[in-house]
């Protein structure tokens, strides 16, 4: 969790650098945001134990063992998480043309940072009792 919380703040730093963002329109970050869905992948299958077809017994662990795999994973993952999402919040402003709707715009945007931050903390619970012995 300390990995990705460090890298996680470490992306939210890398607007402030104009190269890491002035490439990117609302489409490209749709389109990154989506494709992080890989990761979703990737922690299930360095975390839950590979079954045998046979038998449905639990084998020797996961199917991707490395600890060096897992950590690169999370620190990509943060990275990505922290960057996107800042870039997102800076650049929806440019969408709302009249000053009345900022405020409206800016409440939208907390609202769904932090259903996304719940439904983020329910997914995990519900992956996690089903597998927890």
């Amino acid at each position: 969790m300390t990995t990705f919380m460090i890298f996680d703040w470490v992306g939210r730093q890398m607007p402030v650098f104009k190269w890491a963002s002035a490439c990117l329109n609302l489409k490209a970050c749709l389109c990154l945001a989506v494709s992080r869905l890989v990761f979703f992948a990737v922690f299930l299958l360095e975390a839950l134990p590979k079954y045998v077809c046979d038998d449905h017994s639990c084998a020797k662990g996961p199917i991707i063992k490395s600890d060096t795999v897992t950590i690169l994973t999370m620190i990509v993952f943060a990275l990505s998480n922290g960057w996107l999402s800042s870039v997102t919040m800076m650049k929806y402003s440019s969408c709302v043309t009249k000053k009345v709707d900022g405020s409206l715009a800016a409440n939208i945007q907390t609202f769904m940072l932090n259903s996304g931050l719940f439904a983020g903390g329910l997914l995990s619970l519900g992956i996690a009792v089903p597998f927890s012995k």
